[in-house]
């Protein structure tokens, strides 16, 4: 059951506290009027999870536990939870005594944690204030830490720079819509212009015919020097035309050098790989898409995301196949004889409550049923995929645009959660058929929402040392998690970007997760 915080105060500071002889520590599960979330999934309250997660393993430093180590962590993924469920949760911490006065240690660690712990205060970035840590929040845009929490964004948890940074964007989106939408306006005007200036030419013609008559001048004699006008101003506006042409082109190429695809596709794109531009098993009926190699700029080019999305670098990488669709009901229950699904709706409906660990099983099993080499793809090949569009540019959705809305994907486009980027929709509240809606420039459904999938990938906070070739980033895990991309029925327009990213541990199955499948030609 879900409970309502109320204002439970922390214990006034007595002689003993002050002194450090008697240290308290608070912890709340939300703040005032908040109400603390439970977690179906794990059979246990959000806050309580995560605490539990603390004080096992995820906020150990060197063999010891600092009191603002465990505040910090379980703040922040409680803060994570709560922004991909739509909901409001914030732990709240109140300390008496030196932050890290209350610490956990054990061997011969346990002197050396209680010699160098110190007052745990930080400076604050923007404004230079000293800060407990634990009343400081970490930026979820640029990724700095430390900043003093009057300086955070209650809504979207960012700082000062990025929020301005977002909302000066949004103010560029609109400027350009507002752009188009006159150019659209002036389309009809130019088409009258046009009309206008073709009866005024025929109104000239028919004049230079009455003179002609009226003059005995022989009728040829008048065309051609009619002829010769048109011939001269045609020849003048060819040449602007030519000129303009040129200028374009070097536009589009300058523009082209900062594409985050090179080279650009060729115009018979996608190309075709050893098996076409689709394969298709013999033995389970399941559909691939031909990726051609390329080039990419991996990571948050359009400057909205979050910090582990950064460094923006260049990743190259050779042809494989991706699965059309992600992988169904019925094709699992073809190889593993059960379907999991939580929701069971029909055998071209994305499977889902899949683990990564069950994933794993499955791709074994197929594996062994057609002598194939199939596996899940790795994140670089993910986002490669996803963010492909017809004139090679990259797009920041799936569905190979730079704005979404209801009718091109399932997520969340209720109007709580409207982006510059994204149209108010309808929320479903549930997954859909693999093949809804339109595919992207490569062919490839539903990229974009639905559900998670998973990728071989694990869990790294940064892209600091990630692989350049394509290859899965296998090694020092973060937290053990691994990676899943493409968000949700369930998630709003920020989560749906093709850039983001998001983990969950090997063992976690829910009603969003599922997979689609990929093989590299060149293992065959």
């Amino acid at each position: 059951m879900d409970l309502l915080s109320r204002n439970i105060d922390p214990p006034a500071a007595d002689a003993d506290a002050s002194s450090g002889k008697r240290l308290t520590l608070l912890l709340k599960a939300c703040s005032k009027g908040q109400r603390a979330y439970e977690w179906e999934a794990r059979e246990h309250g959000v806050f309580s999870w995560y605490l539990r997660q603390g004080l096992e393993k995820e906020a150990w430093r060197d063999h010891c536990l600092k009191a603002h180590q465990l505040c910090q962590y379980v703040s922040e993924q409680v803060k994570r939870w709560a922004l991909a469920n739509h909901v409001q949760q914030m732990p709240d911490f109140h300390q008496m005594g030196r932050a890290d006065d209350i610490l956990l240690a054990g061997g011969e660690h346990a002197a050396q944690a209680q010699t160098e712990a110190g007052p745990a205060l930080v400076s604050c970035p923007i404004c230079g204030g000293m800060n407990d840590l634990v009343a400081t929040f970490r930026c979820l845009g640029c990724g700095r830490e430390h900043l003093c929490k009057k300086h955070q964004d209650q809504t979207s948890f960012l700082c000062p720079v990025c929020l301005r940074s977002r909302e000066e964007y949004a103010k560029r989106q609109r400027a350009e819509a507002e752009k188009k939408q006159q150019e659209e306006k002036e389309q009809p005007r130019q088409a009258e212009k046009k009309v206008d200036t073709d009866r005024l030419k025929k109104g000239e013609a028919r004049t230079l015919t009455r003179l002609a008559g009226t003059l005995k001048v022989p009728m040829l004699v008048v065309c051609g020097l009619f002829l010769l006008g048109l011939y001269a101003e045609h020849s003048s506006k060819s040449d602007q035309s030519l000129v303009q042409k040129y200028v374009s082109q070097a536009g589009t190429e300058r523009q082209g050098q900062q594409s985050a695809f090179l080279p650009a596709p060729p115009p018979s794109a996608p190309g075709e790989g050893p098996y076409g531009k689709e394969y298709r098993d013999p033995d389970t009926g399941m559909e691939f898409v031909w990726v051609p190699p390329g080039s990419f700029d991996m990571g948050d080019t359009f400057g909205d995301g979050d910090g582990d999305e950064k460094p923006v670098h260049r990743v190259r990488l050779q042809g494989f196949y991706l699965g059309k669709y992600a992988v169904t009901q019925g094709e699992w229950e073809q190889i593993m004889g059960e379907n999991p699904s939580r929701f069971k709706k029909g055998p071209r409906y994305p499977v889902d409550s899949v683990s990564w660990k069950d994933v794993e099983g499955f791709i074994g099993k197929l594996n062994r049923k057609s002598g194939k080499r199939y596996a899940l793809p790795s994140e670089a090949q993910w986002e490669y995929a996803a963010g492909w569009r017809a004139d090679g540019m990259k797009s920041r959705f799936g569905t190979g645009k730079d704005s979404i809305g209801a009718d091109e994907a399932n997520f969340n486009a209720s109007k709580e959660y409207k982006k510059s980027y994204s149209r108010v929709g309808e929320y479903r509240g549930e997954t859909v058929a693999v093949d809804s809606f339109s595919p992207n420039g490569l062919g490839l459904y539903q990229m974009s929402g639905n559900v998670w999938e998973w990728v071989q990938d694990c869990r790294h906070d940064t892209y600091q040392g990630a692989p350049t070739d394509g290859s899965a980033w296998e090694g020092a895990c973060s937290a053990s998690f691994h990676v899943v991309r493409g968000c949700c029925w369930s998630d709003y327009p920020w989560f749906v970007r093709s850039a983001l990213r998001s983990g969950f541990s090997p063992g976690d199955a829910n009603n969003s997760l599922g997979f689609r499948l990929a093989f590299p030609v060149h293992q065959q």
